[in-house]
């Protein structure tokens, strides 16, 4: 017990209580107890001792060797202290090994989001069905959306440029990074006031680069930026492969909010 124990670098609130090794299956069942004490709400951050139940949670772990690593893990149910809480029962939580209502330990979602960074949802399967992982096309998009994308830093050479939401029915706005040809955000229409309020709210952009197209509004200004339209936009000037993968996280991004 005690070198799977180190194997899966079990913090000292996780019990391992036995192992299942099945062959045929070629699965290794680990029975986990949690023995955390105290415990604190989520909502208020009361501590509280008293217990209201137990159940049971089946999570994925990383492979050991050819054997697929399936927890069982106990997890108790508190009663909050504090009268006036709006969460009168909750769960216990287990800070960064296991995120709330996931089904599969932190490590394992972040190889599986590797996988989809690389290579994509499909060809993303084929590699995890290789490497014994159990996933779909959907689970790898998924969290490659769900990824936080960086702050970002002082856009010295902006590029405005507008996309379509819908395409003829609802447009938006694209800031893109001319130096890293990175996006930056979107926006949610393409008015030139949107746009003024952002540069109002993220100055230091030196140079400002428009699309001059019939109908895309030109009066969006930068009290320090020096601001240019292109008539035409060169291949060379069209964003790389990468920077297309961005946009579209960061369109599905605006969408669910």
């Amino acid at each position: 017990m005690k070198i799977i124990s180190r194997l899966l670098n079990l913090p000292s609130y996780l019990q391992l209580i036995t192992s299942l090794i099945e062959s045929d299956a070629g699965q290794v069942t680990l029975i986990v107890m949690s023995n955390q004490l105290p415990v604190k709400c989520p909502v208020c951050q009361t501590v509280s001792t008293q217990v209201h139940s137990h159940y049971e949670r089946t999570l994925g772990d990383l492979n050991l060797g050819e054997y697929r690593v399936v927890w069982k893990l106990w997890v108790r149910k508190f009663f909050c202290s504090r009268q006036d809480c709006p969460r009168k029962i909750f769960c216990e939580r287990f800070s960064q090994l296991i995120e709330p209502w996931a089904r599969r330990i932190t490590r394992l979602t972040k190889q599986l989001t590797d996988i989809g960074l690389a290579v994509g949802g499909q060809l993303g399967v084929r590699l995890s069905k290789h490497l014994n992982y159990q996933t779909s096309r959907n689970s790898l998009i998924r969290l490659v959306m769900g990824l936080k994308l960086p702050e970002p830093d002082t856009v010295e050479q902006l590029g405005v440029d507008d996309f379509a939401w819908r395409k003829g029915v609802c447009y938006g706005t694209v800031l893109v990074d001319l130096e890293k040809n990175q996006p930056v955000t979107l926006l949610q229409n393409r008015e030139a006031q949107t746009v003024s309020e952002w540069l109002q709210t993220h100055p230091g952009a030196k140079l400002l680069s428009q699309l001059y197209r019939d109908g895309w509004p030109t009066g969006a200004r930068s009290p320090k930026a020096r601001s240019l339209r292109d008539r035409r936009i060169g291949r060379s000037q069209y964003p790389n492969r990468a920077t297309l993968s961005q946009i579209s996280q960061l369109s599905c991004q605006a969408q669910t909010q």
